[in-house]
């Protein structure tokens, strides 16, 4: 699950179709699609809307026809309009106190895991959508809302909650496939969107979501589309590489709705490109053939240097896999630099018109990408303006990747 996955907020069967060819006849490499919210006849019955998307079975099978997986986007949540959501209260599906909670999507309540009669009936409609041959689910975070019954409760329910959705559609289709969650994301007054006033020493804390032990597709949760997003979505993504979190990546432009500029989507696209998951999508358009021939060429030309890299960072994953830790290591050197596969230096840019300084790791020579003749010694630095098309990724001298990235 390491190439790059694409999507779009309310999709349809011709939209999915649309966005595939898009990508393909611009030249950029994807490796799967993730089928959004809203897919269902209502959410988290299993079951696709023939309005919205006719022929599903059909879709699903063109598009692994075409090497591509598919992930579907699901909660634990069993809204009031659901058909079955008064069967469900009446049996004691639902966690006792949280059968009718508002949430982003609607009213309902948090299927209680601690029930095995519950979980039964889950599973039966999870299987719907599991017989049509997915790949794996998009697992969203409502499990704060557990919250409201103690911090225990709802640790205790997130454990459940991810870890049913990933052994049993393992154990029922007999694949590996995956749940894409979240892992740690910041909560302050900036992630949640509030005024400076409401927390102005700028405290916060780290929720996680995911365990670890089921979480191999990490995402960094919703931002804004501006460099304020960016910066958080990093701030998620090297403290879950801290904790541990192997394939970790954000929604490339940032999910959220606002103006998206073209600075903001390509800085955010070539932290993507070098970041072990590759994601676009959000509530905007965020197809960069739509934009200008300048952000299709930035694009494609990381999508596809990316590809490329995909059989290297497979076997970095495996070994990281094994010894417990993420493909990203955070570095201290130099402010938001990690390293990805040992190999690459990563130094994102976080703010408009270019600027960066990057702190090169001490023991190797460093050569960029986008200039193999430039080559810096470890435990120096450098400030520069990176134009739109550069960026600050470096190759560790001698070092595997330096065969794959210039043959």
């Amino acid at each position: 699950m390491l190439g790059q996955f694409v999507w779009e907020d309310e999709s349809t069967t011709a939209s999915v179709r649309a966005l595939v060819k898009g990508y393909q006849e611009n030249g950029i490499p994807i490796a799967g699609v993730i089928i959004d919210s809203p897919w269902e006849t209502a959410y988290n019955t299993f079951e696709f809307d023939a309005e919205r998307y006719p022929g599903a079975r059909e879709l699903i099978d063109d598009l692994h026809a075409q090497g591509l997986k598919v992930i579907l986007w699901v909660t634990c949540m069993v809204n009031t309009e659901d058909p079955d959501y008064a069967y469900a209260r009446e049996q004691g599906y639902l966690v006792p106190g949280l059968e009718r909670q508002k949430w982003w999507k609607g009213e309902g309540g948090l299927l209680d895991y601690r029930n095995p009669e519950a979980v039964e009936w889950w599973h039966q409609r999870m299987d719907r959508a599991i017989a049509l041959g997915i790949d794996g689910w998009k697992v969203d975070g409502t499990d704060p809302i557990a919250l409201k019954k103690g911090w225990n409760f709802r640790e205790q329910y997130r454990q459940l909650y991810y870890s049913d959705f990933y052994h049993y559609t393992r154990e029922r289709t007999g694949q590996k496939t995956v749940i894409m969650a979240r892992a740690l994301e910041q909560v302050n007054e900036k992630t949640l969107g509030l005024p400076s006033w409401t927390n102005p020493f700028h405290l916060g804390f780290f929720l996680q979501f995911a365990p670890l032990d089921v979480s191999y597709m990490s995402w960094m949760g919703d931002q804004d589309p501006t460099f304020a997003g960016l910066r958080i979505a990093l701030t998620n993504l090297l403290a879950s590489a801290k904790a541990d979190y192997l394939v970790v990546g954000t929604d490339i432009g940032g999910y959220r709705n606002g103006p998206l500029n073209q600075e903001v989507f390509l800085r955010w696209a070539e932290l993507g490109a070098f970041s072990p998951l590759m994601e676009n999508g959000g509530i905007q358009d965020h197809r960069p053939w739509a934009m200008d021939p300048e952000t299709l060429e930035i694009y494609r030309s990381y999508s596809q240097l990316r590809a490329g890299l995909n059989p290297w960072l497979m076997d970095k994953a495996v070994a990281a896999w094994r010894e417990g830790r993420s493909l990203v290591t955070p570095l201290n050197e130099g402010r938001f630099e990690y390293l990805l596969g040992d190999d690459l230096l990563v130094a994102p840019i976080l703010r408009a018109g270019g600027k960066r300084k990057v702190v090169f790791p001490k023991g190797s020579d460093w050569i960029w990408l986008n200039d193999p003749g430039r080559v810096y010694k470890g435990g120096t630095c450098l400030k520069r303006i990176f134009a739109l098309s550069e960026f600050p990724v470096y190759v560790r001298k001698g070092s595997p990747a330096q065969a794959i990235l210039f043959p």
